[in-house]
């Protein structure tokens, strides 16, 4: 059995993103509230459920943002300074904080490249790879040089 010291140092996935799917059960529920104050004819009731449904949307989106930085520095705590490990982060979180670092690494200027870890997807619905097209998007669509090595799990960016 795991040590309580063990689980509060190395938070799992589903801890960073519980805050975040909290916010979205509860906007699901202000929609369903809202649904039934409008076939009511509830007007006032149905807009106070629909505004309170975006709010939870908001904050479902903040704690998403949350949650990415959080894993992201988790699993790139201990790895070389030239490699990047993009698990764990859905594809719109994984391009943005690649960006982030392709400009970190460029304005430094003391690589030629960076290893990109995308996984192959064998933990995602359907076996697709989705950070990994998200991230060939990305890289094409900014004309910047890479080389999938690795079986496919890995990127090798051009700086």
């Amino acid at each position: 059995m795991e040590d309580v010291a063990s689980v509060i140092d190395n938070p799992s996935y589903q801890d960073y993103r519980a805050e975040a799917n909290l916010h979205l059960q509860k906007r699901t529920e202000c929609l369903q509230k809202a649904s039934v104050a409008r076939r009511k004819g509830m007007g006032d009731v149905s807009t106070y459920y629909t505004r309170l449904a975006e709010h939870h949307r908001v904050k479902s989106k903040e704690a998403d943002f949350s949650a990415a930085s959080r894993i992201f520095e988790d699993k790139n705590r201990y790895r070389d300074n030239n490699e990047v490990d993009l698990h764990g982060l859905h594809s719109h979180e994984s391009v943005a904080l690649l960006e982030q670092v392709i400009q970190l690494k460029r304005t430094e200027g003391k690589m030629k490249y960076i290893n990109v870890i995308t996984g192959r997807g064998n933990r995602s619905r359907g076996g697709v790879a989705k950070v990994k097209q998200a991230v060939v998007s990305y890289l094409d669509n900014q004309r910047i040089s890479y080389r999938v090595e690795n079986g496919g799990g890995m990127i090798r960016v051009v700086l």
